[in-house]
């Protein structure tokens, strides 16, 4: 419905967010439509986002989507600043195996904030808003803690809490920030221990060469992604970058080439590309494999997640080829007691 007869306000943020509605797709839904429509509850009253969905003419939708565009402006930008003091807060105690920082931050950001402190360091992070009475909080897991249960043994200490293994939120007292801080991490380190590095967890590396629509084409019918079934991530050896530079929202784009021909790259939240890549250096890349239209004309993308210098996915698969073959290895016990079996019949099934 959406690809063929999208409604009035579902047609007007497909406008601003200038996707066409015949290449709307799931990650249209997820990253262009439903961002909007959380932004404007996020940063104020969320009635212009069900007026928008109700709207019976374009005209009408256009002039509300221009205020729900306004305000997925504003959430950016509060989300932004607010991330930036959260990182700094964390890197004061960057060795604790949970985070937990608060500070005067709208409380419709602060579970955007958990999640990509979450994501970026591998670790639980409880982000609390100080901003209202009494004190909201937000958390995101990593490395698999249970927020649920962490949160329920934390229950005294709320006035009222909720959530799951993945994500919670609470009301606190002022007065009990600390007692939640010691308890969280009491409950991390006994869990732990966490490595501080995001895991990637990549299902196909290949040559940069062998990128084309026909893979991007198979990999397509995997979707739809999301829990139990993650994105596909696929690493690519021997890239060359010929471009970078900075992209709005705190994002880098790099033009990489392959052979005689080039591609584009995006690296979402990793403004601190820009200063660490520079043009000519060979690399290899974690990505999702995507593709993007311009003018009419459809161009592979490359969704990066991390970069490294060409040889570093060989000697990554040469380490666990290693491993592998090291754990598969039988130890000398099971070799004697081998040697004591008789022999297996040749070509028994």
């Amino acid at each position: 419905r959406i690809r063929d007869l999208p409604r009035p306000g579902i047609a007007a943020l497909l406008r601003s967010a200038r996707v066409a509605p015949a290449a709307a797709s799931l990650e249209t839904v997820a990253f262009a439509l439903a961002p909007r429509l959380n932004a404007v509850g996020r940063v104020g009253d969320g009635t212009p986002a069900a007026q928008l969905l109700l709207a019976e003419t374009d005209e009408a939708a256009d002039t509300i989507a221009a205020d729900v565009e306004a305000a997925n402006g504003v959430r950016r930008e509060l989300t932004k600043a607010a991330l930036e003091e959260a990182r700094a807060l964390a890197d004061v105690a960057a060795e604790e195996p949970a985070i937990v920082v608060g500070g005067p931050w709208p409380v419709g950001v602060i579970g955007l904030v958990a999640g990509r402190l979450a994501e970026e360091r591998n670790r639980p992070a409880i982000v609390v808003s100080t901003a209202v009475t009494p004190w909201r909080v937000s958390a995101r897991s990593a490395a698999g803690f249970d927020l649920a249960g962490a949160f329920a043994t934390c229950s005294d200490l709320f006035r009222r809490f909720g959530g799951h293994p993945q994500a919670a939120g609470a009301d606190l007292h002022a007065q009990d920030l600390e007692s939640l801080r010691s308890r969280i991490l009491a409950l991390a380190e006994a869990a732990g221990p966490f490595d501080p590095r995001p895991e990637l967890r990549l299902d196909l590396v290949l040559g940069c060469l062998d990128l084309d629509y026909v893979l991007l084409r198979e990999l397509a019918r995997l979707d739809p992604a999301g829990p139990g079934n993650p994105i596909p991530l696929i690493g690519v050896e021997g890239l060359v970058v010929t471009r970078v530079r900075p992209a709005s929202g705190g994002h880098t784009q790099l033009t990489l080439k392959k052979g005689l021909e080039v591609l584009d790259g995006i690296c979402f939240g990793r403004d601190d590309l820009v200063g660490q890549v520079r043009e000519g250096d060979r690399i290899d890349v974690v990505a999702r494999l995507s593709s993007r239209m311009f003018g009419g004309f459809e161009s592979l993308q490359l969704e990066v997640r991390d970069l490294a210098p060409t040889g570093t996915l060989a000697e990554a698969r040469r380490v666990f080829a290693a491993v592998a073959q090291a754990t598969d290895a039988p130890s000398a016990a099971e070799e004697t007691s081998r040697a004591d079996e008789p022999p297996a019949l040749v070509g028994a099934v």
